[in-house]
C-alpha cells in the first residue's frame, strides 16, 4: 500500500486535535490476550461504497502497547488509537476536514477478537458533506459521500514483554529492553 503524505498529515492532525471520543458498545470484548509487541497489519475490505476504494493489503509493521484494560495500537494512515475495556475496546471520532468546510470524516474502531497470535479490529470510515469540495482540495478523499467497512488483521511478529517497551520512531516500531 502506498503512503499518502496528505492523508497521513490530515489524520494525524485531526486525531491530535479532536482525540478519540469513547462511545460505548453493546457488547464487551476481552483483549486480555493482546500483548505488547510488533505486529504485521493487513487491511481487508468488507464493504466499500467509496470511490476510489479505500486501500487494502499488507501495510507493514505497527507497534502495539497493551495492558489488561487498554490497547494502544497503530492503525491505518499512521493513526494511533487507544481503546479501553471500559468502552468495550471501541473508539470513534468525527471531525471537520480543514480543506473543505462542509466535509466531515467519522472513524470507528472496535476490537472483535484476539488470540495468542494476534487480534482483529473492525474499522469504519464515513465521509459526508463532500459535494463541492473537489479533488484538488482533498486528493485522498472519495468523490462522494460514502462509508467503508474494513477489517484490520494484526499478527504478532515480535513479543515485547516487560521490562521491555515498544518504541516508535521514524524508522518504525521496535522493542527495546533496558
Amino acid at each position: 500500500m502506498g503512503t499518502n503524505t496528505f492523508s497521513q498529515a490530515l489524520v494525524t492532525s485531526l486525531f491530535a486535535t479532536f482525540g478519540v471520543l469513547a462511545a460505548g458498545c453493546s457488547s464487551t470484548h476481552s483483549a486480555t490476550t493482546v500483548s505488547s509487541g510488533i505486529y504485521d497489519l493487513t487491511v481487508a475490505r468488507e464493504l466499500d461504497a467509496c470511490s476510489p476504494s479505500r486501500a487494502t493489503g499488507r501495510t507493514g509493521a505497527v507497534g502495539v502497547v497493551a495492558t489488561d484494560d487498554v490497547v494502544n495500537v497503530g492503525a491505518i494512515d499512521g493513526t494511533r488509537i487507544s481503546l479501553s475495556q471500559a468502552n468495550g475496546f471501541h473508539g470513534e471520532f468525527e471531525a471537520a476536514i480543514p480543506a473543505c468546510p462542509t466535509a466531515r470524516l467519522r472513524r470507528e474502531w472496535t476490537i472483535l477478537g484476539s488470540s495468542a497470535e494476534g487480534f482483529t479490529m473492525a474499522y469504519a470510515e464515513t465521509w459526508s458533506g463532500l459535494d463541492g469540495c473537489g479533488a484538488v482540495a482533498m486528493p485522498s478523499a472519495p468523490s462522494h459521500d460514502c462509508r467503508a467497512d474494513l477489517v484490520l488483521d494484526y499478527r504478532r511478529t515480535t513479543a515485547c514483554e516487560a521490562p521491555c517497551e515498544v518504541s516508535l520512531d521514524a524508522s518504525g516500531p521496535s522493542c527495546s529492553c533496558r
